[in-house]
C-alpha cells in the first residue's frame, strides 16, 4: 500500500510539472478602444443621477447621456451660464411631477455601419477666403482676444477637415455623424462660429473632444483629436483651426464629427458645404 501511495504521488507530481511546462503566459491586455469594440458595445441604461466629475460641463453631460442641455438645466434648476461644480448631483430624468418620455431609455453605442450602408467620398474643397477677410485658418488660443461669442443662426456648415469620410450611424438608436480620415496633425476647423462649451477627454470612446455651441438649437462635436487648440468659453470663428487630427481613443487617425439639433443628432452630410 505504501508503495502504491508513493507511486500515485510521483505520477501526480509529474502531471503537475507537465501542466506547468506547457502553461502559456497571457498576452498583455490592450485597453485602447477600437472601432470594432465600439460596434460590440452593449447599450447601457442611464442612471437616474449623474455625479459631476472634474472637467465636466453641463454640455458634456448632456452629450454623453443623449440629453438636450436645456432639459438638464430645467430639471436641475441650473440657470445660464449653466455652471456646475464637482460632486454635484445632476438629475437625468424628468422630475416625478412631469410625465416621463420613456422608462427604458438606453445609451446608444457609436458604431460604423457595414460598408454597403455607408457613404464614402472625398470631402468638398474649401472656398477661398474673400478679399480682405481675416485668415479663418489661424488658431486663436487666447480667450481675451476672441471677445464674447456671437451666437446666431447657422447659415452655412463648413467641412471641418479634408479627407475621405464614412457615415457613422445607428438608425435604430439615433446616432448620426461622420468619420473623416486624414493624417496626424492635420487641421480640424470649426464648422460654424460659436463658443467652446467643452474640451477634454472625459467622454469614453471619443478621446480628446471639443463641443461647440452655435446657438440655443445647435451643438457640434469634434472627437479623437491629437491636440486641442482652444479653451472652454472661447469664441471661435467659422473655419478657425480648433484642433489637430489624431487617433485618441480609437484605432485609426480620423475626426469624428457630429451635429446635434435640440439634443438629437442630424445627418451632417445633408448640411455640410
Amino acid at each position: 500500500m505504501a508503495m502504491n501511495r508513493m507511486a500515485i504521488v510521483y505520477v501526480s507530481g509529474l502531471l503537475g510539472l507537465s501542466a506547468c511546462s506547457f502553461h502559456t503566459p497571457m498576452a498583455p491586455i490592450e485597453t485602447r478602444t477600437t472601432s470594432s469594440d465600439r460596434a460590440n458595445i452593449q447599450p447601457q441604461k442611464i442612471a437616474p443621477i449623474y455625479m459631476v466629475k472634474p472637467g465636466d460641463t453641463l454640455y458634456s453631460i448632456a452629450w454623453q447621456t443623449r440629453r438636450d442641455f436645456r432639459q438638464l438645466a430645467k430639471w436641475n434648476r441650473i440657470k445660464p451660464p449653466y455652471l456646475i461644480k464637482y460632486g454635484q448631483r445632476i438629475k437625468l430624468w424628468r422630475p416625478a411631477d412631469e410625465p416621463a418620455q420613456s422608462s427604458d431609455e438606453v445609451l446608444p453605442p457609436i458604431v460604423i455601419e457595414p460598408e454597403e450602408d455607408v457613404i464614402e467620398q472625398e470631402a468638398l474643397p474649401e472656398a477661398p477666403p474673400a478679399p480682405g477677410a481675416p485668415n479663418a485658418g489661424s488658431a486663436v488660443t487666447d480667450k481675451s482676444s476672441a471677445g464674447k461669442p456671437v451666437l446666431g443662426k447657422v447659415r452655412r456648415w463648413q467641412w471641418p477637415a479634408r479627407g475621405k469620410h464614412k457615415r457613422v450611424v445607428s438608425r435604430k438608436r439615433g446616432i448620426d455623424g461622420i468619420a473623416i480620415f486624414g493624417n496626424r496633425g492635420q487641421s480640424v476647423k470649426a464648422a460654424a462660429a460659436g463658443e467652446v462649451v467643452y474640451q477634454g477627454s472625459g467622454i469614453l470612446g471619443l478621446g480628446k473632444l471639443i463641443i461647440v455651441k452655435h446657438n440655443e438649437t445647435y451643438l457640434s462635436a469634434y472627437a479623437h483629436n491629437d491636440k486641442i487648440l482652444v479653451k472652454e468659453g472661447q469664441a471661435i470663428r467659422q473655419g478657425q483651426v480648433i484642433a489637430k487630427m489624431g487617433d485618441s481613443d480609437t484605432d485609426r487617425v480620423n475626426l469624428y464629427f457630429e451635429i446635434r439639433k435640440n439634443g438629437e443628432p442630424i445627418n451632417p452630410l445633408k448640411v455640410l458645404h
